[in-house]
């Protein structure tokens, strides 16, 4: 039989507790369907791996339901031994030979070390206290932007929007908007075609819709020819492109539009003009821009997200991109902070400061900083083909105070990344910055790629240390590549847009990490194309001794 029907058979057994003419009942069936329950998924065999640990230690009673994967085949999962109102019950019945004979403690803690899963008596996710009380800066600040992005709550209420005392709102605007919001500002004089109600002079009158040239429908509520409460504007294909109230043909209050990149404005306009509070959320529906607007165009302190991790926070130009002297870039723990001269969200000259308070600026939350360490500054510094940072020497400020680098608990790891502190699941940890180049200057020799990784798919973009700068010595603005790899990882590589880095990548956790353990990323190689070290490891892990549980 294949090594994978081998594993196969032993997975179910370490599962399920069945006869032996169960066994082969099943082994027939499974060589019928060999193509949907023989073949066992890399996710499910490091679960399996990952349990064998448990088994050792005693924890799977505990642990077993939270390990059944999403994806076990057909005949595991139809199994009455994972309805989990019968773990309980069947629990007992599980039985496992080998334990004592076959695997030793020197062989479980050959698996620990080499595969980064830690057998232990307490939970994998450790219990962490919150670092900040309740009445923190960054916790109000999360809980704000928490709020602000919820769709169903008027930015108007006064739990949303605080405008300061001090400030004067003209009544009268002047339209200075370099961009329509409304495709339709009035329907004097438009061609159209109308179906709907009208009154005793042939007006427009009450609901009805109108059926523009280009293919477009308004649909709403009229008043003697001209647009008075609600309406929508609606393309030709059935998408919204504008819903919102309408005072005397022009638009009032909150008023939703969409986006040309799929997202969705919700803008405060006054007689047709935006002018007022607004904010802006992608296609996905997450918040990426808080402000106001004042005669059409945007004005005054705003929130802009930086890709959903971290935000910038200062003066909004006319486009809506933070600008000035005073910009403040915040990182995602909301604590840590960048401040200095920003021009279009591009970082000329900034210094490290601490996040120590809140205030309210132009009716909106704003960082009170600590005294800026003005020793180090720092400024946009993107790497190229051939040159990684002009400042390889300088620290990332969040990064240190999240990971350290030492050397790893892996046999022949080399340098490891290890938590400074206390971290809770799905946190930015450290960033993988690197030379770049195209996906054609890749070569097939794993000597060479060994830090080589893929920063853009659709793009073909890769990232890499290059052999001189692998040593901290020499390079320490990030510490993301010196990750290991572990098929039962705690973190993983996610995108991040860094205010000095630009685009690259970045290692969040995926579960709670103590102060002091090593943190570990599965590196997802294709096991037909991958370094020897790697082949080793699986084959070790799921095919070897570890893996032999029989029932």
């Amino acid at each position: 039989m294949s090594d994978s029907g081998r594993f196969t058979s032993s997975s179910l057994a370490c599962y399920t507790a069945i006869s032996e003419d169960e066994a082969d009942e099943d082994a027939d069936e499974a060589e019928d369907e060999e193509e949907d329950n023989v073949t066992v998924t890399s996710r499910f065999q490091g679960r399996c791996a990952h349990l064998l640990a448990l088994l050792q230690s005693g924890t799977l009673k505990k642990s077993l339901k939270r390990m059944i994967p999403d994806d076990l085949p057909d005949q595991i999962r139809q199994s009455h031994a994972f309805q989990t109102d019968k773990l309980d019950n069947k629990f007992p019945s599980i039985s496992v030979t080998g334990i004592d004979e076959g695997i030793t403690d020197t062989d479980l803690s050959d698996f620990e070390e080499d595969s980064g899963v830690v057998v232990s008596s307490e939970d994998d996710e450790p219990d962490l206290e919150d670092e900040c009380p309740i009445d923190c800066a960054c916790f109000r600040f999360k809980s704000w932007l928490l709020v602000q992005g919820q769709k169903d709550r008027n930015i108007l209420d006064d739990d949303y929007y605080t405008m300061n005392k001090s400030t004067k709102w003209p009544d009268t605007v002047h339209d200075k908007s370099q961009c329509n919001f409304d495709p339709y500002p009035s329907i004097l004089g438009e061609s159209f075609r109308y179906a709907g109600e009208r009154d005793r002079f042939g007006r427009l009158h009450r609901y009805g819709s109108i059926y523009f040239a280009n293919g477009r429908k308004f649909i709403g509520r009229f008043k003697h020819g001209i647009r008075q409460g609600p309406g929508e504007l609606i393309d030709r294909e059935g998408s919204k492109i504008l819903s919102g109230i309408y005072a005397e043909d022009k638009l009032q209050g909150v008023c939703s539009v969409a986006g040309n990149d799929g997202g969705l404005w919700e803008i405060t306009f006054h007689k047709g003009v935006p002018h007022g509070p607004g904010r802006r959320y992608n296609k996905y529906g997450v918040l990426q821009w808080v402000g106001r607007y004042l005669h059409g165009v945007p004005s005054g302190i705003c929130w802009r997200s930086n890709d959903n991790e971290g935000w910038y926070v200062g003066t909004s130009n006319a486009y809506g991109r933070v600008t000035g002297n005073d910009v403040i870039y915040m990182y995602p723990d909301f604590h840590t902070a960048l401040v200095g001269k920003w021009s279009n969200e591009c970082m000329k000259e900034a210094y490290c400061a601490t996040v120590v308070g809140l205030d309210i600026k132009d009716g909106f939350p704003y960082p009170i900083l600590g005294t800026p360490d003005k020793s180090v500054s720092y400024k946009v510094d993107v790497s190229g083909y051939s040159t990684i940072s002009t400042t390889p020497l300088l620290p990332d400020p969040y990064e240190t105070k999240f990971v350290k680098c030492m050397e790893s608990t892996v046999a022949c790891g080399g340098d490891g990344l290890f938590a400074a502190r206390d971290i809770q699941a799905d946190t930015v940890l450290s960033f993988y910055n690197g030379t770049r180049f195209h996906d054609c200057h890749a070569f097939n020799d794993w000597d060479y790629n060994s830090y080589k990784i893929r920063l853009n798919e659709k793009k073909k973009q890769i990232l890499d240390i290059p052999p001189e700068h692998r040593s901290t010595q020499n390079y320490c603005a990030s510490l993301a590549h010196k990750v290991n790899h572990s098929f039962a990882p705690n973190a993983r590589f996610s995108d991040f847009c860094h205010p000095r880095f630009g685009r690259i990548l970045c290692v969040k956790s995926t579960k709670k990490i103590r102060k002091g353990a090593e943190i570990f990323c599965n590196y997802g190689y294709n096991l037909a194309d991958c370094p020897e070290w790697y082949k080793d490891l699986h084959e070790s892990l799921f095919f070897g001794k570890c893996a032999s549980i029989i029932a």
